[in-house]
C-alpha cells in the first residue's frame, strides 16, 4: 500500500494499478486478510490513479462503488464518518471539478472534515487530504504533500495555510 502512495505522488499511475493487479487475489480474499479499512484505502488510491491518468469515468464509477459497498462501515464510527465525508467531497469534485473552489474548500470542506490546527493524523489520511487540496491549489500533488507535512512538523496552522479565498 505504501509503495502505491509513492507511485501516485510520483505520477506513475500505471504502476499503481499494476501493484494491485499483481496481488493475484480476489478483493474478497484481500479484505478477509487485510481488513475493510485497508481495502477502502486501496480503492481510493486506485481512484486517484485513474483520475490522474484522465480515466475520469472509471475513477468516478469506482468512487461510487466504494461508497455503496462500505456504506454501513462508513456510518459506524466517527473516524469512518469523517472518511465518508471526504469521499462525498471527492465524488463531488469528480462529478464537477469547477465546484472545488478555494472558498468551498476553506468554508465547507475543512470544517466538515473537522480539521483543526496542530492536528495529528495518520500519514495516509494526510496524503488523501493533500490530493484534494492539490486540486484546489492547482498544485503538484507531491509538493502539496511535502508542504503540508513540513507545515505540520513546524506546528503551523493546518487549517488556514495556503488556501486563499
Amino acid at each position: 500500500l505504501t509503495l502505491s502512495y509513492y507511485y501516485l505522488m510520483a505520477k506513475r499511475y500505471d504502476d499503481v494499478v499494476q501493484i494491485f493487479r499483481s496481488l493475484n487475489s480476489t478483493d474478497t480474499y484481500l479484505e478477509s486478510k487485510m481488513g475493510k479499512e485497508w481495502m477502502m484505502k486501496k480503492y481510493l488510491i486506485e481512484v486517484g490513479a485513474y483520475y490522474e491518468d484522465d480515466l475520469h469515468e472509471i475513477a468516478l464509477s469506482r468512487m461510487k462503488s466504494i461508497m455503496k459497498k462500505y456504506d454501513k462501515l462508513l456510518d459506524s464510527s466517527p473516524v469512518f464518518m469523517r472518511a465518508k465525508t471526504f469521499f462525498v467531497f471527492v465524488r463531488k469534485f469528480m462529478e464537477n471539478p469547477n465546484w472545488l473552489t478555494p472558498k468551498e474548500f476553506k468554508t465547507n470542506i475543512l470544517p466538515s472534515l473537522n480539521i483543526k490546527s496542530k492536528q495529528k493524523d495518520d500519514p495516509q489520511s494526510i496524503v488523501f487530504f493533500c490530493w484534494l487540496k492539490s486540486k484546489v491549489l492547482n498544485a503538484d500533488f507531491y509538493q502539496t504533500v511535502v508542504n503540508t507535512i513540513n507545515k505540520l512538523e513546524n506546528d503551523n496552522d493546518f487549517y488556514n495555510f495556503e488556501i486563499k479565498e
